[in-house]
């Protein structure tokens, strides 16, 4: 039987249908109290949509590139969208003040409208690259012709 917190956790992931992870790179992947996080459930993360903001000094799109195959086995849909953010031109004096660059607008635009589609949705008959909504955020889990 699960520790109340888990099963707490798992309700709460449950209630909801997308995500957004924000995460720092470390040591060039993602924390592992992230990762831990994510091995709490897995059937409450199943068929939801997931985007991923991630930040850092050099690279920082190693930490999105890491959780895309932990999402990818979570069966979560990962938007595509991505917005990375560097400590260095984002940040003021490494970290003390978020002041994002202008192109960041049309990022974090780009990443919640592609959030925002439905991930899964119609009928058996509707489940094909043109019908199923899934597609449009490059879900092929539950409409995968």
């Amino acid at each position: 039987m699960p520790q109340p917190y888990a099963r707490a956790w798992a309700e709460t992931v449950a209630a909801y249908d997308g995500f957004v992870f924000v995460t720092p790179e470390y040591n060039r992947s993602f924390p592992g109290v992230l990762k831990n996080a994510l091995d709490r459930g897995y059937a409450e993360w199943n068929i939801k949509a997931v985007a991923i903001v991630s930040y850092g000094v050099d690279g920082h799109v190693r930490a999105a590139q890491a959780l895309r195959p932990v999402f990818g086995a979570l069966q979560l849909a990962d938007v595509g969208a991505d917005v990375t953010l560097n400590l260095r031109t984002d940040f003021r004096d490494f970290g003390t003040a978020f002041i994002p660059g202008e192109h960041q607008t049309a990022a974090l635009d780009a990443l919640l409208g592609q959030l925002s589609v439905p991930v899964c949705g119609g009928s058996a008959a509707d489940r094909s690259p043109g019908l199923c909504p899934g597609w449009a955020v490059g879900c092929h889990l539950c409409c995968t012709p």
